[in-house]
């Protein structure tokens, strides 16, 4: 539908502005260019293992959850998952072992982010913390501009 194709662009778009304003902010307190590319490549490296496309969420520790829903991309995959999957209704596993085809019977899209650990009614909470995350990131970048205003690069 047009109103979940809105949602998966304003779900990539909010992920794409709470990355570039996470840059910004590293590169307003880093002391030179090579730092800021360092931690801003880490970051995203976390951003990515973190997010629930590799691990799923229900299988990480605590500990290592607690960090995952502080960071942008957990949000953002989480939204953008349950966008293309929460209103699909035949959803097939299938499989094949030799020369046969194996067909589940058909799954919903729900059931299918259950699986994986996805809520599908978290998605506005998702959009959320991505605004919040981003004007968090641009006040601390603000504040990074003002006092390292000094240019050292």
């Amino acid at each position: 539908s047009s109103r979940r194709h809105w949602l998966v662009t304003q779900a990539a778009a909010q992920l794409h502005y709470a990355f570039a304003a996470t840059g910004r902010f590293i590169g307003s307190v880093a002391p030179s260019d090579s730092v800021a590319n360092a931690a801003a490549s880490l970051l995203f490296l976390f951003n990515l293992l973190l997010c629930g496309f590799f691990v799923a969420p229900d299988d990480l520790s605590p500990a290592w959850r607690f960090l995952a829903r502080l960071l942008p991309a957990s949000a953002g995959y989480e939204a953008l998952v349950i966008h293309e999957f929460a209103d699909q209704t035949e959803l097939y596993l299938t499989s094949k072992v030799g020369s046969t085809k194996y067909r589940s019977s058909p799954l919903t899209g729900e059931a299918v982010l259950r699986c994986f650990g996805f809520d599908v009614h978290r998605w506005f909470g998702d959009h959320i913390r991505l605004v919040l995350f981003s004007l968090a990131a641009d006040c601390a970048a603000c504040i990074g501009m003002v006092v390292f205003a000094h240019e050292r690069r």
